[in-house]
């Protein structure tokens, strides 16, 4: 017997593949840490290395990955251009320090675009996109949970 879905919530990743816990472990360590090699993801769900690959191979886990990867890519596309608009703004304000600031962020963003695009900041950065700074496992979350903001530095 199929379980009831309750019409508010939608479908989560781990109910759409069918993911069960290791499978949302293994998803979740390759996006907060996706230098992570397959011996760390063995070690992390006590598999033999070969078993790990064996579970990374399957289609499921492919495309779920697949999917929260064009998802994050969206919506950091949508958080990039409104930090754009928003920088332009704080550049042209009337406060000098204001301005200076913005300035000096957006010109620090540039010369370091290519390097932190393949450093672990960038992977940490996307991982708190798309699951939060809780790090809820996929089964608790939808794909229209946003970005957690708060005033942490």
């Amino acid at each position: 017997m199929t379980p009831l879905k309750s019409r508010n919530r939608p479908e989560s990743i781990a109910e759409r593949y069918r993911l069960d816990n290791i499978d949302q472990l293994l998803i979740r360590q390759l996006a907060e840490y996706p230098e992570s090699t397959i011996q760390d993801l063995a070690a992390l769900i006590s598999y033999s290395r070969t078993g790990t690959r064996k579970r990374l191979d399957k289609p499921a886990i492919k495309k779920a990955l697949s999917e929260i990867q064009q998802t994050t890519d969206e919506k950091l596309k949508k958080v990039s251009h409104t930090a754009i608009k928003r920088l332009t703004e704080l550049i042209v304000s009337g406060d000098e320090r204001i301005a200076l600031d913005a300035c000096k962020t957006v010109l620090a963003l540039n010369s370091t675009r290519s390097a932190v695009s393949e450093g672990s900041t960038t992977a940490r950065v996307i991982y708190e996109v798309q699951f939060g700074r809780d790090g809820r496992l996929f089964s608790q979350m939808s794909l229209n949970d946003g970005p957690t903001i708060d005033n942490e530095g």
